[in-house]
């Protein structure tokens, strides 16, 4: 009985912390493209998926 009780705290935990995790992962993709990635400075993922300006390469 107390498994069963103590079941639900863990998966709101879980849960909690998954939520928590993903809130700091998009903020910190935020502040990478306010940082400078929408010029080319940044090496946010969002960078990655800009076009190469010509003449430059990609190593």
């Amino acid at each position: 009985m107390t498994q069963f009780s103590l079941r639900p705290v863990l998966t709101a935990l879980e849960l909690l912390c998954f939520l928590a995790a993903w809130v700091v992962g998009v903020a910190a993709m935020w502040t990478a493209d306010r940082n400078g990635s929408s010029r080319g400075e940044g090496g946010s993922v969002a960078a990655s998926h800009q076009l190469v300006p010509a003449g430059h390469r990609l190593d």
